[in-house]
């Protein structure tokens, strides 16, 4: 895999995924990328994916993006399910930040979504009885057993079974896979209820870029968000946000429908814009060094390598 900034860059203008603002150049691109960092599904699958993709930072609100294909189909087959210790301690989190928006709520829930639930449904975990629960997400068939009350559809988010509304929305790291951050959010609010919440968790963007984390930047993950982001767009789009943090993983949020618009939003400081160009180019130059290391120190013809311990690293190298 090839990772390098653009110190000659062209222009390859993009509308960004939040702001909607024109981006004009893509910092860095990475070449001979896995398409998706994950196992088949399916036994007839062999064949992994490598594509190129290039990296921007809006310059209007800071948020870092790519313009890597999404492919549903592949999508599908190939899933890098939330399994392990800290996935199931991270589930276990936001089922209790879950509940408490819900109690915070003071209502029943009669109808919930879930989108992307994978393998770990949090609906699941809030013991919602009696509730009508809606699952939907890429693979043809549910990969867990469905309740009484529980349905499941296979597609893409916004579909027409999903049109609500809904007292609950749930999207466990979601929002970072999706094409268009913006709509894909003012989908969400559409579908709920008038006192309806929804309920976000998404990568801890500042860390993982922060400390280098191999798969900060994936071909799977096409956003970015910072915490500012996210207040941001709850703001944009007329939804008061509570924030909370599993460890220096993921950042929750929880929205609801403001009562009454505000005066003046509070968009992306120029600071935090900034933090966004600097942590990406620091993260560039940090793996790009690194697969050098390792691919220099595996040479070009070593035979069966084993990476112990290397999650990810192991599907950037070859």
């Amino acid at each position: 895999m090839k990772i390098e900034l653009l110190e000659n860059r062209k222009l390859l203008p993009r509308e960004c995924s939040s702001c909607l603002d024109e981006m004009p150049t893509p910092v860095c691109e990475i070449a001979g990328a896995p398409a998706v960092l994950g196992v088949s599904n399916n036994a007839s699958v062999e064949e992994d994916r490598v594509i190129d993709f290039y990296v921007y930072v809006c310059p209007h609100c800071g948020l870092i993006q790519t313009d890597a294909e999404f492919d549903p189909d592949w999508y599908g087959e190939v899933h890098s399910h939330g399994v392990g210790g800290i996935w199931t301690e991270h589930r276990r989190e936001l089922i209790a930040f879950a509940r408490s928006a819900i109690s915070e709520r003071g209502a029943g829930v009669s109808r919930a979504l879930e989108i992307g639930p994978s393998v770990n449904p949090i609906a699941k975990g809030l013991a919602l009885d009696g509730t009508e629960i809606y699952y939907l997400d890429l693979m043809s068939e549910p990969p867990f057993d469905l309740g009484p009350n529980e349905t499941y559809i296979s597609g893409v988010f916004p579909s027409d079974e999903t049109r609500g509304p809904f007292d609950l929305v749930i999207a466990s790291h979601v929002l970072e896979h999706t094409e268009v951050v913006s709509e894909f959010s003012r989908q969400v609010r559409d579908r709920l209820s008038a006192d309806g919440i929804a309920v976000l968790s998404t990568p801890n963007f500042r860390v993982w870029l922060g400390e280098k984390y191999w798969n900060a930047i994936t071909s799977e993950h096409l956003n970015y968000p910072y915490v500012e982001h996210l207040t941001d767009l709850s703001n944009r789009l007329d939804m008061d946000a509570t924030i909370g943090y599993f460890k220096e993983h993921s950042v929750f949020i929880s929205l609801r429908r403001r009562r009454a618009k505000l005066d003046e939003t509070h968009p992306v400081s120029k600071a935090v814009r900034r933090e966004c160009g600097w942590a990406l180019t620091d993260w560039v130059l940090e793996v790009s060094s690194s697969v050098q290391r390792y691919e220099e120190a595996i040479g070009s013809d070593p035979g069966p390598v084993l990476l112990a311990g290397a999650s990810h690293l192991s599907q950037y190298i070859y």
